[in-house]
């Protein structure tokens, strides 16, 4: 096993050391973050099912994916939900994507994109509906607010 002592990122290998340079991805290197924000109100008389679907937002296709944030207050006793995007073209179905089994049964839920997501620095190859689904129906949530922020760079 060798020990390393000096290494370059493949980023800055191509930018710097590499002749010629190579051109990077803006959404790796300099680019414009842009975000986009969602938000869904129960209505005062409703419970979401189990499998309801909420369509939040969509992104753009080319768009690279650098951070998200969910907001739920506590739903009850119940409620879980999964974040992400159903197949379109090119862009294979992930319905967890940017959050895995958020659960405002078992308190308020305030969440950040976790890097191990597989949302998380993916650069999106078709434009994407994102859409939160339920896993459990919710109980007492009407009247409840649920957000969605997503940050991504596209230039």
């Amino acid at each position: 096993m060798a020990t390393i002592t000096s290494a370059n990122s493949t980023q800055y290998e191509a930018l710097f050391v590499a002749e010629p340079a190579s051109r990077q991805d803006a959404g790796l290197i300099g680019g414009v973050v842009r975000r986009s924000y969602a938000e869904y109100t129960v209505a005062s008389a409703d419970e979401i099912a189990s499998d309801g679907v909420i369509t939040m937002m969509k992104l753009p296709k080319g768009a690279r994916i650098v951070g998200a944030k969910a907001v739920m207050p506590a739903s009850g006793a119940t409620g879980q939900f999964n974040i992400g995007w159903p197949v379109n073209g090119d862009l294979a179905a992930d319905p967890d994507a940017l959050f895995a089994g958020l659960d405002p049964g078992g308190g308020a839920v305030d969440s950040s994109l976790a890097s191990t997501s597989a949302a998380w620095n993916k650069k999106l190859e078709a434009e994407a509906t994102v859409q939160l689904v339920c896993l459990e129906i919710t109980a007492d949530s009407g009247g409840d607010s649920l957000e969605l922020e997503v940050s991504y760079v596209i230039d």
